[in-house]
């Protein structure tokens, strides 16, 4: 028997389930079976496919970011996420007096995680930019110095793991402390999404456990029992429903 355990999340009277980010369904099939948590009846999967969760974040605290958008059901505990954020160079730096000597200057700041490094010539505005430095704001002035900034072209990404969720508040507590500094960004992830060929009829389910049965007879395409799980009994009865009712149908061609 090829069955699939999960977690998953699914809300009443929708027929979209959304799995942790550990699944893999690729190799699920359609019209498999699906077993929601304790429910007594399985309901059957139409379709699956990957999608990606990519939503604006905000930091609240050390270890905990806002999402900007009704989080629902859309994300787990134990999910894995990376956590990607902008960083920022100087391009060009401008002082606002005359340089009163030549040489070279190291210029540092709260936001900067790498100092920038300039050169000055006596007498004159002109800066040369020897090190661009790295920052995640971008402050205007630094000692009576005008600062012009370019984004990275490759954001920072961190992996981070979902301890728990606040769907109320849009708030997700995460395994570690954000970078210094770090106050706004991008979470992402790639889950995958199941649609049940009919509406979710039981109470929302957040986080809790399936199991799918992907094996089907190969001539009426009934369901194959699973050897553990819930409900079997309820699936063995639809079985012989079924079987009974094409039993009947060929005893009526027949004429039994």
């Amino acid at each position: 028997m090829k069955n699939i355990d999960t977690k998953i999340s699914i809300l009443n009277n929708t027929n979209r389930i959304i799995s942790s980010s550990a699944a893999d369904w690729a190799a699920l099939r359609q019209n498999s079976n699906i077993f929601i948590a304790n429910d007594k009846m399985p309901y059957t999967i139409a379709e699956s496919k990957p999608f990606f969760y990519i939503r604006s974040f905000s930091k609240v605290g050390d270890q905990v970011i806002k999402i900007e958008d009704s989080i629902k059901h859309n994300l787990l505990p134990n999910d894995v996420i990376d956590l990607s954020y902008k960083e920022y160079y100087v391009i060009e730096a401008t002082l606002l007096e005359d340089a009163d000597a030549s040489g070279e200057k190291t210029i540092n700041h709260n936001s900067f995680s790498e100092p920038i490094t300039i050169k000055t010539t006596k007498g004159s505005k002109n800066v040369e930019i020897l090190n661009g430095g790295k920052c995640l704001s971008r402050p205007e002035i630094i000692n009576d110095i005008k600062l012009n900034y370019v984004e990275f072209s490759d954001r920072k990404v961190i992996k981070y793991e979902v301890v728990q969720i606040n769907t109320n508040e849009s708030t997700l507590l995460l395994n570690k402390p954000l970078p210094k500094n770090v106050t706004e960004g991008k979470i992402s992830v790639q889950k995958w999404e199941a649609f049940l060929n009919s509406p979710y009829m039981g109470h929302d389910k957040i986080n809790v456990s399936c199991h799918i049965s992907r094996d089907r007879t190969p001539y009426l395409d009934l369901p194959m029992v699973p050897t553990f799980g819930p409900a079997q009994s309820a699936v063995i009865n639809e079985i012989v429903k079924k079987l009974d009712f094409e039993i009947q149908q060929i005893k009526n061609k027949v004429g039994l």
